[in-house]
């Protein structure tokens, strides 16, 4: 076959394969109970602060206590979120986390919102009393569309105080 062939081919093929992986990522927004506006002015990427001027959204994330957060745990009805630095999760978490560090929290999103349900239970969590990184994590949850959003206070010092499962490494 000519080159000039080859490549008309080959851009043919590429176009019907974006024109395919299009039509395949509508159908699965479209289906999703609470889409992602494509269309219109998108909630994201959120600011880390955009939360703490929405009062509303502040107020909508809930405190689970850890004998909660342990029942969910058993049950596997949540989806418990590490706030903390990439390292920090690596080198301990909750067994079965996932970790979307709460500083690149735009980087994460997409593929998240891609593979979980807007009613799944999530807990989020960071380590210290103090630490507000997962309280931020989950009101940026909340502007994510997910309303089921729970914050575990001191989550990963309380989990390991009480001897609780506990993995290394990336998930």
């Amino acid at each position: 076959m000519p080159l000039k062939q080859l490549l008309r081919k080959g851009i043919r093929e590429s176009l019907g394969i974006v024109i395919l992986s299009g039509c395949v990522a509508f159908g699965i927004n479209f289906a999703r109970q609470k889409p992602v506006n494509i269309f219109g002015s998108a909630p994201l990427p959120v600011e880390p602060t955009a939360s703490f001027n929405n009062p509303e959204v502040a107020a909508g994330v809930q405190e689970i206590f850890l004998d909660e957060a342990i029942d969910h745990f058993r049950q596997g009805s949540a989806l418990f979120v590490d706030a903390r630095s990439v390292d920090d999760f690596r080198s301990g978490h909750i067994d079965g986390a996932i970790n979307i560090p709460d500083q690149i929290f735009d980087e994460h999103i997409g593929p998240f919102l891609a593979a979980t349900a807007p009613d799944t239970v999530l807990i989020t969590y960071c380590e210290g009393k103090d630490c507000s990184l997962s309280q931020n994590l989950a009101e940026k949850l909340i502007l994510a569309g997910f309303d089921k959003v729970y914050h575990l206070r001191d989550g990963w010092g309380e989990w390991n105080r009480n001897d609780l499962p506990t993995s290394r490494g990336s998930y």
